[in-house]
C-alpha cells in the first residue's frame, strides 16, 4: 500500500499537471480562434518554456512548492512520530506572528487541543487555511513545552541594532530577558512612532543591554519629551512634500540643522536635479536633503554622490509605498568621519543596483514570482496579439498602414505595462534592497537606516 506522504505528493502533481494541461489547452483555443497559424502558435508556447513564461512558468513553481512541501511533510511526520512515542497528550497551535500570517492560523494561535483533533481540523500545509500549501506555521508543538513563551506568536529573534558596540553587534532578540525585551519593545515602538530620535533609540538600547551585563531588572526606558522643534520641523516639510506631488513625482528640499527651509524644488517621477546655481550662497556642510521616492526604494547612486559631493549632513528619501510600511530612509557619514570616496560609492553602489535592480533581476522575477508572472502574462498577450496582427497583414487581410498604426499601438501598451511591472518589482523588493544598501554603507564607514513616516 502506498506511504500517504506518496499519496499526497503523487495527487498535487497530477494536480499541477492537470491544470497546466487546461491552461495550455485554453490557449491555444483563444490563439486559434484570433487566427493565429499553428507556426505562430508553436514559436509563442516555445517562448514561454524557454522564458518560464506564465504556462510552463507556473508549473515549474508548482514543482518546486511540491517538492519543498514534501521535506517539510517528512520532518513533521518525524516529529509526530517522537511525540506519539512520548505519549504527548495535547498539543499547543503558535502562528508565525508577522503581518503576512493568514486569519485562519492567527484565529488558531495559543489554541490547545489533542493530536488528533489538529490532524481532524487541518495541520499546517494541509490546505485548510488561506494560506493553503503556503502556511508557515510549525506542527503544534506540546502543550507543556517551556522553552519558548508560547502564548504569543513564536517569531525568529532579530538583531537588536547594528550601529552599536562590537560585541553586541550580533545580539538577537531570543538572547534577551524577559524585562530586557519588554523594554526592547516599548523603545522600538517609540522609535516607530517617531517619539525618539535615532541617536536615544541608540542610548537607549545601550542602556538595556549594559542593564543585562551587570543583571539589572526592571529597566525602565524614558523617552517621554523628546518631540523637539527640529524634529516637528522635518516632519512638517516631509509630509509638506508629499502633499504637493502625491508622490507622483520627486521634490527635494534642503534644511539647516535647525530644520529651517533653504531651498525646495520639484523634479521629475524619477529626479530632483539639483544645479550649483541653485546652491549659490548655501554653506551645505552641515545641511540635510529630503526628497520623496515614487518608486519606493531607497537611495539611487546619484542621491548618495550628490551627499558626498556636498559634504551634508544627512539625506534622506521618503517612500511611503516601500514593503516596509511608511518610512523614511536615512544615510549620513559615521559619527567622526566623512562621505566615502566617490570612486568606492560609484563601484560597490553600482554594482549592487545592477545585480538587484537591473534587466536580469527584473525577468528573473517575472519568470519565477506569482507576481511576477501575473505581470509576464500581460506583456505575453500584447506580443501574442501582434502575432495576430503580423498573421492578418501576410494574409492581406488588413493594410500595411493598418498594421503599421496597429503595432505602434500595440508598442505604447506593452511600454505601459512594463513600467507599471517595474515599479510593482521595486515596491516588492524595496525592504531586501535596502538592507543590502544598508550593510553595504556600513562596510562603508556609512550609516544607513529607516524611521516611520
Amino acid at each position: 500500500m502506498p506511504e500517504p506522504m506518496e499519496i499526497i505528493l503523487t495527487n498535487q502533481v497530477l494536480n499541477a499537471a492537470s491544470q497546466t494541461t487546461l491552461d495550455l489547452s485554453g490557449l491555444i483555443t483563444a490563439m486559434q480562434s484570433s487566427g493565429m497559424s499553428n507556426d505562430a502558435i508553436k514559436t509563442v508556447l516555445m517562448n514561454d518554456l524557454r522564458s518560464g513564461g506564465r504556462i510552463f512558468g507556473s508549473f515549474r513553481n508548482s514543482l518546486k512548492n511540491i517538492t519543498k512541501n514534501g521535506v517539510e511533510y517528512s520532518s513533521n511526520q518525524a516529529q509526530k512520530n517522537i511525540y506519539a512515542d512520548a505519549k504527548v497528550p495535547k498539543f499547543q497551535w503558535v502562528s508565525v506572528g508577522d503581518n503576512s500570517v493568514c486569519p485562519d492560523c492567527d484565529r488558531r494561535n495559543g489554541q490547545v487541543e489533542p493530536m488528533e483533533y489538529w490532524e481532524t481540523v487541518g495541520l499546517p500545509k494541509s490546505g485548510f487555511s488561506i494560506c493553503q500549501t503556503n502556511c508557515r506555521c510549525p506542527m503544534p508543538v506540546p502543550a507543556s513545552y517551556t522553552g519558548e513563551n508560547l502564548d504569543k506568536p513564536l517569531l525568529r529573534g532579530k538583531r537588536v541594532a547594528a550601529n552599536l558596540p562590537k560585541k553586541y553587534q550580533k545580539l538577537r532578540t531570543t538572547d534577551l530577558s524577559a524585562e530586557q525585551l519588554k523594554s526592547y519593545n516599548t523603545l522600538a515602538r517609540a522609535k516607530s512612532t517617531g517619539k525618539i530620535t535615532n541617536d536615544q533609540w541608540q542610548n537607549g538600547l545601550l542602556e538595556i543591554l549594559e542593564g543585562k551585563k551587570v543583571g539589572a531588572k526592571g529597566l525602565k526606558v524614558d523617552y517621554r519629551g523628546v518631540k523637539d522643534a527640529f524634529i516637528q520641523k522635518k516632519i512638517t516639510i516631509e509630509k509638506s512634500i508629499l502633499t504637493a506631488t502625491g508622490n507622483k513625482w520627486e521634490m527635494g528640499v534642503l534644511m539647516d540643522s535647525k530644520g529651517n527651509e533653504l531651498l525646495r524644488k520639484k523634479g521629475t517621477k524619477y529626479h530632483v536635479n539639483i544645479t550649483r546655481k541653485d546652491l549659490s550662497g548655501i554653506d551645505t556642510k552641515n545641511t540635510i536633503f529630503t526628497h520623496n521616492h515614487p518608486n519606493s526604494l531607497s537611495f539611487s547612486l546619484n542621491d548618495i554622490l550628490f551627499a558626498g559631493e556636498l559634504g551634508l549632513k544627512e539625506i534622506r528619501a521618503i517612500a511611503p509605498n516601500s514593503n516596509l510600511g511608511s518610512v523614511v530612509f536615512k544615510l549620513r557619514p559615521k559619527s567622526g568621519g566623512g562621505w566615502a570616496n566617490t570612486g568606492k560609492i560609484r563601484s560597490a553602489f553600482s554594482t549592487l543596483r545592477t545585480k538587484h535592480l537591473g534587466k536580469r533581476a527584473v525577468n528573473k522575477w517575472l519568470r519565477n514570482t506569482d507576481d511576477g508572472l501575473v505581470w509576464k502574462s500581460k506583456l505575453d498577450d500584447v506580443v501574442a496579439k501582434r502575432e495576430v496582427l503580423k498573421s492578418r497583414y501576410l494574409k492581406k487581410e488588413i493594410s500595411l498602414d493598418e498594421y503599421g498604426k496597429a503595432w505602434k499601438k500595440s508598442r505604447k501598451e506593452w511600454r505601459k505595462i512594463a513600467r507599471e511591472a517595474q515599479e510593482d518589482f521595486s515596491r516588492k523588493i524595496s525592504g531586501d534592497f535596502a538592507q543590502l544598501q544598508k550593510e553595504l554603507a556600513d562596510e562603508l564607514g556609512m550609516v544607513m537606516d529607516w524611521e516611520a513616516l
